[in-house]
């Protein structure tokens, strides 16, 4: 069951993560479309970032759920404590990155470089790790 609906989740990820790109990309030309209206182009922006947050947050999750089920299948021999400090990392990260996107526009000035500060750190572990 555990290994079922791990594998579930990791490959749902991906699709959300597109399917959420797709959505942005379609909805960018209202935005960009010089005959709309400004509040319309103003709502499109809202509707854009809102579906944005779909392939945020799968990027985010889809590390944590592969480097588990990479264990739980056997493909890498970690401790489990490795494992809840990936889970752990990622679900900081992830309520960082929803907190970013609800307080966008509300004074809130230190989530965004943190949340980008662990983008590159992040990026930088992966790089080291191989």
């Amino acid at each position: 069951m555990e290994i079922a609906l791990l594998t579930l989740l990791h490959i749902l990820i991906p699709i959300y993560w597109l399917g959420g790109d797709l959505g942005a990309f379609y909805g960018s030309g209202f935005l960009l479309d010089p005959k709309r209206t400004v509040p319309e182009r103003m709502l499109s922006l809202k509707i854009l970032n809102d579906i944005d947050m779909a392939p945020r947050t799968a990027l985010i999750l889809a590390f944590p759920t592969g480097f588990t089920l990479a264990v739980v299948k056997g493909w890498l021999m970690v401790s489990p404590l490795l494992v809840g400090a990936v889970w752990i990392i990622g679900l900081v990260w992830l309520a960082l990155a929803w907190s970013v996107h609800l307080s966008h526009g509300k004074g809130n000035t230190w989530t965004r470089p943190v949340d980008l500060l662990l983008r590159y750190l992040i990026l930088a572990g992966l790089f080291a790790s191989g």
